[in-house]
């Protein structure tokens, strides 16, 4: 199966679970999202851990982000998913600073039109 169908396939499973996201099946689709390799996909469900406080997410979602920070332009371009996770966990009261500083001086090199390198922090600092 293509990359773009498989993404496409889990974006559409993931839509289906926005409704009640703390269902058994609802929360089986959390964890097999949040385990893979789509940046977009993962970013989504941390919105939606923090929407719904579901704390024992927390473990998960800093692996996400640990496993996100290598090789982070092809895994995360535009740090899409590092943004999201780190807000949940904001969000969440996680408190381990150490991920919150490697994620704030974390500088991520994106490829743009004419071939210059457009530097950003990856991770705001959160007040």
């Amino acid at each position: 199966m293509a990359k773009s169908r498989k993404l496409e396939d889990l974006m559409a499973t993931l839509k289906q679970t926005r409704d009640d996201p703390t269902s058994q099946s609802g929360l089986a689709v959390l964890h097999q999202v949040l385990s893979s390799k789509y940046s977009v996909a993962v970013a989504q469900v941390a919105e939606l851990v923090s929407q719904f406080e579901l704390h024992a997410f927390i473990p998960e979602l800093v692996s996400a982000f640990d496993r996100f920070m290598l090789n982070a332009k092809e895994n995360d371009p535009g740090c899409r998913a590092k943004q999201a996770i780190a807000e949940a966990l904001y969000r969440l009261d996680y408190s381990d600073e150490v991920l919150f500083l490697k994620g704030i001086r974390h500088v991520q090199e994106e490829p743009v039109w004419g071939g210059w390198i457009l530097l950003q922090p990856c991770v705001a600092p959160v007040l």
